[in-house]
C-alpha cells in the first residue's frame, strides 16, 4: 500500500478492522503482538523511566488497545498528526 493514501487502506480494512490484512501486511491485533513485544523490551530496559515512543498512528492505537483500551473501539480511533497519547504500560 505504499504510495497509496490512508483512506485507501482505511476502505479496505474498514469491514472488519481487527483481522483484515493488507497485501503482505499484518493484521491489526498481530501488529498489538509486536508492540506488545517492544513495549516489554523498552519497559524492562528503563524500569524507573519516562519514555517518549515517536510513531505512526496504527501501532500508538495497538499500544492503545494493550494499554487498556478495548482493541474494538481502539482500532477505530484517529490520532492527529503531530497528536500525542500518554500510556501506563505494567512494569
Amino acid at each position: 500500500m505504499d504510495g497509496l493514501p490512508v483512506a485507501e487502506f482505511n476502505d479496505r480494512v474498514s469491514a472488519d478492522p481487527l483481522h483484515t490484512k493488507p497485501g503482505k501486511g499484518e493484521s491489526f491485533l498481530e501488529q498489538m503482538e509486536r508492540v506488545r513485544g517492544f513495549l516489554d523490551e523498552i519497559a524492562k530496559k528503563h524500569p524507573a523511566g519516562v519514555i517518549l515512543a515517536v510513531s505512526h498512528e496504527n501501532p500508538i492505537l495497538a499500544a492503545m488497545a494493550l494499554s487498556g483500551k478495548d482493541p474494538e473501539e481502539a482500532v477505530r480511533c484517529h490520532i492527529a498528526n503531530c497528536g500525542w497519547v500518554e500510556l501506563d504500560w505494567p512494569r
